[in-house]
């Protein structure tokens, strides 16, 4: 007797479990999170952090520690916002794997 051993089975038996409805429901769901995380988090956190003078882009691409030690003093007034935007970074990736799931489903 051979069994069947398929790495997408617990995928197969979520998909299975809920109607087309719920699958329906969860993807306009996650498409709203994904889309309103872009437009009402992405962009306002951004512009806030730029007041500073320095983006997290900025940050990323210095070299030196002198560099990095002035852009972190620069986000001292602004460091809230840049710690919501790690939050939303996450928020966006898991509402993205939501998202991507249920186009997988489809």
């Amino acid at each position: 007797m051979q069994r069947d051993i398929s790495v997408f089975r617990p995928v197969e038996a979520y998909a299975e479990a809920a109607s087309s409805r719920t699958h329906g429901v969860v993807a306009i769901i996650s498409f709203c999170i994904f889309v309103g995380t872009i437009i009402f988090g992405f962009v306002p956190v951004t512009r806030e952090i730029e007041t500073s003078g320095y983006s997290t882009a900025d940050l990323q691409e210095s070299t030196t520690r002198t560099d990095v030690d002035t852009i972190l003093q620069a986000f001292d007034p602004v460091m809230d916002s840049v710690v919501l935007l790690s939050v939303l970074d996450y928020l966006f990736i898991i509402a993205g794997f939501f998202l991507f799931s249920r186009s997988i489903h489809s």
